[in-house]
């Protein structure tokens, strides 16, 4: 389909939906899936395109019992290209504070320090060092280049969706990420609407169709799910809502839920899901959702357990799907108050997946005896998030919101509402959890299609983070040792304190602390050296990871007192937050 043709039929479906008045039909029709099961014939588009997807996102590499840690997004790339079909490991940009919580979850033999890569920093070097990274990754490249767009694709089998990258996104290395990883096709794609806007009806159709133009020239005509290219990853720079004028839809809503789809029907080609920067937290999403599953799920329900329409959102039935392939914990009734909330979550969530129904705003949910705001959001392990509530996902890159908190705590993929999506529009858990349990990606078990009901219709929902996330899979190789291309690398190791230069004595507190969060210590060792480093004499780089430490610190309890005596205005985010989830935590008796 052509460019002309694309926004023309955009056009049209604008006109159908003026004409009619409404966009989606009226609110009192919606209904909520109540009991259905994956057995329902409305979801025979998805148990058909099931197994393609899981044989599809099946990696036969050896993952290297190694994470390794680079300076900048330049380094990342050089990292990159050590991956190849038969092996990899993962990469993180380093941030102590993400760095300690990915190397707990993935516990590594060895941790490798990449140097700063000398670079003149030219587009046409970054475009180069990308291309370098995916061919070594896949192997084999091809490339298409057209007045309308630049793509790179693996030769032969690639995985079942798209990446679009956009080099003025801080998330762009996330997406590069995602494609070497999961062997799709990465396409440049900048937007010319500002990432602030909050596009007209007519503005989103536009990106629907320009998104759809290059689903087809990237991957073949796409005939519904089932095809080469049924999931995209948003890297990018562009908005993420719109305006729907009038009907009962009126109001902002998710742009990621109406790019992905036919600009002619509206019915789904793709899910869709977006990485939040900056780099560090980008490539952070990315590497968990390659190479973490969670060791534990966690399903919190504040809803009346006999009062409709909530009852249809009870948890057992997910519970019991969820606990065949993992432990998992229900708290729901009356128990899902205030203070048990603490108690699970308290003083670090361990679960890596998480379930949540409840209501309230943007930086509240409500709780029986109590009202949770985002101090009450618990620090956290690499978790994947359902949120089953109103707004949570209003501003995600805003650490006050709940999803903003839930991303800056921990987790790396997320679904919720950016706006008042009304209960129906979510699936009900035991669904979502049957679908996870099969080993379907994340957003396909999540996001409703039309055929289901009205409000699978474009609205507000929306997945932050890669949508092909698997909470199950297929059985994949094990971990081998070691790579000899990292031999010229840095490893990291034990080595003393070095109490005449407090910035020396901090990196090996880091360095430290890196190492027993991939042996399981607790990190007391490191502590007492980091709590005999005076932080007025370190420069605002060495404050920042300082912070960062005693973050972690604080986190658990310890050095409490040094962390406050921290001036409330030159704390780094970190330790702010983890300074408001401690104050926010029950007295205990």
């Amino acid at each position: 389909m052509s460019r002309r043709a694309c926004l023309a039929g955009a056009a049209l479906s604008l006109a159908v939906f003026v004409v009619a008045g409404s966009w989606g039909p009226d609110r009192t029709v919606w209904a909520p899936l109540g009991g259905v099961t994956a057995d329902d014939p409305r979801l025979a588009a998805v148990v058909r395109a099931l197994p393609g997807w899981r044989e599809a996102l099946r990696s036969s590499r050896e993952v290297v019992d190694v994470v390794g840690l680079v300076p900048d997004e330049a380094a990342f790339l050089e990292a990159l290209t050590t991956w190849s079909p038969r092996s990899w490991f993962p990469i993180l940009i380093e941030d102590p504070e993400l760095v300690l919580r990915f190397l707990r979850a993935f516990r590594p033999a060895r941790i490798v320090r990449w140097p700063t890569i000398a670079s003149g920093g030219e587009a046409r070097d970054r475009r180069s060092a990308i291309l370098a990274a995916l061919e070594g990754a896949w192997d084999r490249a091809e490339r298409y280049e057209s007045d309308a767009i630049r793509a790179v694709s693996p030769e032969g089998a690639t995985g079942p969706g798209i990446v679009l990258i956009s080099e003025r996104s801080p998330a762009w290395c996330g997406g590069v990420a995602l494609a070497a990883g999961r062997r799709q096709p990465l396409v440049v794609w900048d937007c010319e609407q500002p990432p602030e806007a909050v596009l007209s009806l007519a503005e989103a159709l536009d990106l629907c169709a320009e998104i759809a133009q290059i689903l087809e020239q990237v991957a073949g005509p796409q005939l519904g799910l089932g095809d080469r290219a049924d999931f995209v990853t948003l890297a990018t720079q562009a908005p993420d809502r719109y305006q729907i004028p009038s009907g009962d839809k009126a109001g902002e809503a998710a742009l990621d839920d109406l790019l992905g789809r036919s600009p002619l029907t509206l019915e789904r080609l793709a899910y869709t899901g977006r990485l939040i920067g900056p780099p560090p937290r980008a490539v952070y999403q990315a590497m968990a959702s390659l190479f973490l599953l969670p060791e534990s799920a966690l399903l919190f329900n504040t809803y009346p357990e006999r009062t409709p329409p909530w009852d249809a959102y009870r948890m057992d039935e997910a519970a019991g799907r969820l606990g065949a392939i993992l432990p998992t914990r229900l708290v729901q009734g009356r128990r899902a108050d205030w203070a048990e909330w603490h108690r699970v979550f308290d003083p670090v969530n361990a679960s890596g997946l998480v379930f949540i129904n409840s209501s309230g705003g943007p930086d509240q949910f409500r709780l029986r005896g109590g009202r949770g705001r985002t101090a009450d959001i618990p620090l956290s392990v690499p978790a994947a998030v359902l949120a089953i509530h109103s707004f949570s996902a209003a501003r995600p890159e805003d650490e006050k919101t709940l999803a903003g908190r839930w991303l800056a705590n921990g987790a790396f993929v997320y679904f919720g509402a950016m706006n008042e999506p009304y209960l129906a529009a979510f699936r009900t858990p035991g669904l979502v959890a049957e679908l996870l349990a099969a080993g379907a990606p994340w957003a396909a078990a999540v996001c409703k299609l039309m055929v289901e009901d009205a409000t699978g219709s474009p609205w507000r929902l929306r997945v932050l983070g890669d949508p092909l996330y698997q909470i199950y899979r297929d059985p994949e190789p094990g971990r081998r040792d070691w790579l000899s291309t990292l031999d010229a690398l840095e490893v990291l190791a034990v080595s003393g304190p070095d109490r005449r230069e407090p910035s020396l004595m901090l990196r090996r507190c880091r360095d430290r602390a890196y190492l027993d969060a991939a042996a399981g210590r607790d990190g007391s060792g490191w502590a007492e050296h980091l709590a005999a480093i005076d932080r007025v004499v370190l420069d605002p780089r060495d404050r920042s990871l300082y912070d960062a430490l005693l973050a972690d610190q604080v986190a658990r309890g310890a050095l409490l007192d040094q962390a406050r005596r921290v001036p409330e205005a030159e704390r780094a985010p970190a330790l702010r937050r983890a300074l408001e989830a401690v104050t926010a935590r029950p007295e205990r008796p």
